[in-house]
């Protein structure tokens, strides 16, 4: 998947919104895959999503960059590499039937959700509320956790 590399440097806030739109729903079509590969113990299908969603993630990043600087994609590359971690535990929680690690993952993403809220609240310099970014990740990582859950019950 080239569409990363793709988006172009955006250069007004309209194009940096479409972009983000663009490489998030990529990004969710992406974890799920790759979620899935674990859930069904399916490597070589983790593995090809693995690469795509590492791409996506550098376009992110680049995105990222254009639209708040170098150290702001930094941080957002640290939290973001978290956040697809946290989303691999708690698929791997799933297929092994651990409730435990399935527990704690989640409670790592939804404290993940709040530190991207801030994260973004404070590269936006306030244009976006911490909350609501933190809400919006967060929906976004329970669809990700049902999903993987609905593909362990074959549902």
């Amino acid at each position: 998947m080239r569409l990363a590399a793709a988006v172009a440097a955006p250069t007004s806030p309209r194009q940096v919104r479409a972009g983000f739109e663009q490489l998030l729903g990529l990004h969710a079509l992406l974890a799920v895959r790759q979620m899935r590969s674990l859930v069904a113990t399916a490597p070589a299908f983790g593995q090809v999503a693995g690469v795509a969603l590492q791409a996506n993630t550098d376009g992110l990043t680049r995105l990222v960059g254009s639209a708040y600087g170098g150290a702001q994609a930094d941080g957002f590359t640290k939290l973001w590499q978290r956040h697809l971690a946290d989303l691999m535990a708690y698929a791997k929680g799933v297929a092994g039937h651990d409730r435990s690690a399935t527990q704690t993952a989640r409670g790592l993403l939804l404290a993940d959700a709040d530190a991207d809220g801030s994260w973004l609240a404070r590269a936006s310099k306030g244009r976006i509320r911490a909350s609501d970014a933190a809400a919006g990740v967060r929906m976004h990582v329970e669809e990700l956790m049902a999903q993987a859950d609905a593909s362990a019950a074959r549902d």
